[in-house]
């Protein structure tokens, strides 16, 4: 594994620009023109990212009180169910299958490995976490389109609350992770945006809200070194991500035909 990493920290971001950056980002590490990426932000307002397969058929979301509310929608390149954000710290990993351990680079395996280090800041601060469900004897149904209404092998939680999620997408040697870890109660009731969730997730752990944002982007960070055993630089964007990600933005993330068709290739 590359023992130093590029990290990003932005700022509060539209939707659609943030999904333009992971994936330009991506496209830029594919050209071997940027090293593997921790990409750390948040949301400029309250948005849904939806799967790169998620389908909106059926009710699974309702778009008038999306509208109503002033909430975007955005689709990603990753997989998964839909994401409530604002109100998250959400984290983007690029990096190439060749620079994971073999033992890791299947997608139950990365993803572990990876949500490690999401684990590993978090207990470093006190808050404790762990990943799976809490029975793998009796995996809870995965039904539903909100990400945080159940919990999946790989997600991180605190008791019976899910604090981070993530899906991957993959593309030739390379990996991309997009997460996303809530610091506060939503302002938004997932109830009122998925019809059929009938009942709202666990609240979030009062270790986890009573800490601040900034002391939970320290320790993730600091917990990805340590899980990983690399060092990050902090650095920005290439003027070729910029470029790719203005284009991006235009093209995909702001298309009416990307974010609302009901499928999508791995292009």
């Amino acid at each position: 594994m590359d023992r130093t990493w590029r990290l990003i920290v932005d700022g509060d971001l539209p939707a659609a620009m943030n999904m333009a950056i992971d994936e330009a980002i991506l496209l830029e590490f594919l050209r071997g023109n940027v090293p593997p990426t921790l990409r750390l932000y948040g949301w400029k307002q309250p948005s849904i990212s939806l799967g790169c397969f998620q389908s909106l058929d059926s009710g699974r979301l309702d778009l008038k009180y999306c509208e109503e509310q002033g909430i975007q929608l955005v689709r990603r390149s990753t997989g998964g169910r839909a994401v409530i954000h604002g109100h998250d710290l959400t984290f983007s990993i690029v990096v190439g299958l060749p620079g994971l351990p073999p033992e890791s680079r299947g997608v139950v395996s990365s993803h572990t490995l990876l949500m490690g280090g999401i684990v590993e800041g978090l207990q470093a601060i006190g808050i404790p976490a762990v990943i799976g469900p809490e029975s793998r004897r009796h995996p809870e149904k995965t039904v539903g389109a909100d990400c945080f209404s159940h919990i999946a092998e790989c997600d991180v939680r605190v008791g019976r609350a899910k604090i981070a999620g993530a899906a991957q997408v993959r593309r030739g040697n390379g990996l991309m992770e997009q997460g996303s870890l809530p610091c506060r109660e939503s302002e938004i009731d997932p109830t009122r945006i998925f019809p059929s969730q009938h009942h709202a997730s666990p609240p979030l752990p009062d270790v986890l809200v009573k800490t601040s944002l900034r002391d939970i982007q320290a320790a993730i960070i600091s917990g990805f070194q340590r899980s990983l055993g690399i060092e990050f630089a902090c650095q920005s964007l290439t003027d070729a991500e910029k470029a790719d990600a203005t284009e991006l933005e235009k093209s995909r993330y702001h298309n009416s035909n990307w974010t609302y068709a009901h499928e999508h290739s791995a292009h």
